[in-house]
């Protein structure tokens, strides 16, 4: 077997290693199996080659392996290493997808309503007493969504609970009066289709990548279809990374899966420094409900992680760009990430700095590759250096101080205890995106407390002042 690891990827990438946590996994044939990968170890590797595996060794149907992720992006990379580049004809799809593929067996017609907003906006439009209850288009849309996901019984009568009955009942009639379905009922309704009708689902295997982000009703859609076609699920994810309570994601999910499942750890990252995840592993940590993990690289870098205070950020950001490109030249790929859309446009002048799209233009070095995005957009991806915004205090500071309304609250499975628990999460992801260094900017005087606390941290920059 050692010959067949040594050359599973020969022929599409001669550089790729499957290491000894990596072969584990691939060889496990348990009805539920936890692969808890960290940051930067391969993941998509991992479960490419178990594909692989699967129908060259155990020959096992290609038809009867399902992959599933939650957005088009990782999809498309899946399908490039998987589908294309094994040239092996699995079904990869979203959950969306996958739901509404199933469904069509029922014989039932749906079209798809992609504009949700309309219908609530028609309702405002003749309910604008309701309005002040309902805030916009955007939050209904997502408290809907949120109630979809975890349907629950208001008990208190409020106004605006039962104001939000009245927009949930006028927005399902509107869509089973013009046989409509949005995204969310893809899930709830291929869930009903299996448990109340003799629809025959044939997969041996069902793999989920980033499982971290399981909502409750995709772990009961997951479970309905195991039960419906005795097949095993490989759950692959990392919760140190969940970060998406507010769309509907419950971590507790995660850690109720791997109660049942046999779980294994792929703890080596090719991405990071071990300064750097001994730092943010320790930080991650402080939350005992997080799944343990020591994570291992062959990468030495000191202090790859700098706490920066400003007082002028223009000047401060100008001067950490010049630094990296001494240290690292033109070549490299400088990712600019914060907690908020807004953060960035403190440190945009049009004089020095330029935004367009998601693009960042130095005039000093115009040729120079400069990304900003959020953290949460910025989940999976990989930078030569990262430099991380705002670091302050404050509401919209990071941590977030910014509380949902209860109404909303009521409506997302988050009984975390730990105080600041995804938002902790949040800044593991952030540092974690970085092969090199990263940069921490705060103003000065207006310092989080997650910059308190990393300073006390060893292999840590922290007597910068810019």
């Amino acid at each position: 077997m050692e010959e067949y690891f040594d050359n599973l990827f020969k022929e599409v990438d001669s550089n790729i290693y499957l290491d000894k946590e990596q072969r584990e996994v691939i060889l496990d044939d348990s009805k539920y199996l936890m692969v808890v990968a960290g940051a930067g170890s391969g993941k998509t590797t991992t479960m490419s080659a178990k594909v692989k595996y699967l129908v060259e060794i155990k020959k096992v149907d290609p038809s009867s392996i399902v992959l599933i992720s939650f957005t088009n992006k990782a999809v498309d990379e899946l399908k490039m290493r998987i589908n294309k580049n094994f040239n092996i004809s699995c079904n990869i799809s979203t959950f969306h997808s996958l739901a509404f593929s199933i469904l069509k067996k029922s014989g039932k017609k749906y079209k798809i309503e992609s504009n949700p907003h309309k219908i609530v906006e028609n309702f405002l439009k003749n309910n604008k007493k309701l309005i002040k209850f309902l805030k916009n288009p955007q939050y209904c849309v997502e408290i809907i969504n949120l109630y979809k996901n975890n349907p629950i019984v208001f008990h208190n009568k409020t106004k605006k609970n039962k104001v939000f009955q009245q927009l949930y009942n006028y927005y399902n009639n509107y869509m089973n009066e013009n046989n409509l379905i949005d995204f969310e009922d893809m899930i709830t309704k291929c869930y009903e289709l299996l448990k109340n009708n003799n629809i025959k689902i044939r997969y041996s295997y069902i793999i989920i990548d980033e499982f971290q982000d399981i909502s409750l009703n995709r772990y009961k859609l997951i479970e309905k279809i195991s039960e419906n076609s005795e097949s095993k699920i490989i759950a692959v994810g990392d919760d140190w990374q969940a970060i998406f309570s507010f769309a509907g994601s419950d971590v507790n999910l995660f850690h109720e899966f791997s109660k049942k499942a046999r779980v294994l750890k792929i703890t080596h990252t090719y991405r990071n420094s071990q300064q750097l995840i001994d730092t943010a592993g320790s930080f991650i940590m402080k939350n005992n409900n997080q799944i343990k993990k020591q994570l291992k690289s062959n990468k030495n870098l000191n202090n790859p992680i700098n706490i920066v205070g400003y007082l002028k950020e223009v000047k401060c950001l100008c001067k950490i760009i010049d630094n990296l490109v001494l240290e690292f030249g033109l070549e490299q790929k400088i990712l600019l990430i914060s907690r908020y859309t807004f953060d960035i446009y403190n440190y945009i002048d049009n004089k020095k700095l330029k935004k367009i799209d998601s693009k960042i233009i130095y005039f000093k070095y115009p040729k120079l590759d400069i990304t900003y995005l959020t953290i949460h957009a910025s989940k999976g991806l990989g930078y030569d250096n990262v430099i991380i915004l705002n670091l302050n205090k404050g509401e919209y500071g990071f941590p977030s101080l910014k509380e949902n309304d209860n109404f909303k609250n009521s409506l997302i499975n988050n009984e975390e205890k730990f105080l600041y628990a995804e938002e902790r999460r949040l800044f593991y992801v952030a540092l974690t995106r970085t092969k090199n260094k990263v940069f921490i900017l705060y103003k000065i005087n207006h310092k989080s407390i997650f910059i308190k606390e990393l300073k006390k941290y060893k292999q840590i920059n922290n007597k910068i002042v810019i």
